[in-house]
């Protein structure tokens, strides 16, 4: 058995989710649903202030981690560049899971 960390490439994002969502049931972000969480970890990975890494044993992806290195801005220059997509992609799990 090799446990490996690397950097997350968008080839990953399908584990991600998937372990997220297996992860972390009933959780707020896991209600918006899978293209929410897609979107999200997608732009992780594609923001130079984004670092998405994942934990490998024998090339399958176990877990993964997900940050940034500038979180007083990542977040607002996301909501500003994707709030659309964000709300196109959340629609189905606000629908399943209203907030009350």
């Amino acid at each position: 058995m090799s446990l490996k960390f690397r950097c997350a490439k968008h080839i990953d994002l399908e584990q991600i989710v998937t372990i997220h969502i297996e992860s972390f049931k009933g959780f707020f972000l896991t209600n918006m649903g899978r293209p929410f969480l897609w979107l999200l970890y997608q732009a992780f990975i594609d923001s130079k202030k984004g670092v998405l890494r994942v934990a490998e044993v024998d090339g399958q992806n176990i877990g993964f981690s997900a940050g940034t290195i500038s979180p007083e801005t990542f977040f607002s220059e996301l909501k500003r560049s994707k709030w659309l997509s964000f709300i196109a992609a959340s629609f189905l799990g606000v629908l399943k899971h209203p907030f009350v």
